[in-house]
């Protein structure tokens, strides 16, 4: 995986950034963050997302 799309909630406006991987600090950021999100992120379902996704 080398692209990934983040939805950040702060108060009650939506941002979305999209975000590809070119360099290898990137695509370790990307790995980080699926190997232990838990601590920094939350995890939705992907209904959930398409929801917030279609409203940004």
């Amino acid at each position: 995986m080398d692209k990934f799309i983040e939805i950040q909630l702060i108060g009650h406006q939506f941002l979305k950034y999209e975000m590809e991987a070119k360099i290898l600090p990137d695509r370790n950021y990307i790995h980080d963050m699926l190997l232990d999100y838990t601590q920094n992120w939350d995890l939705i379902t992907a209904e959930e997302f398409d929801k917030v996704n279609n409203k940004v």
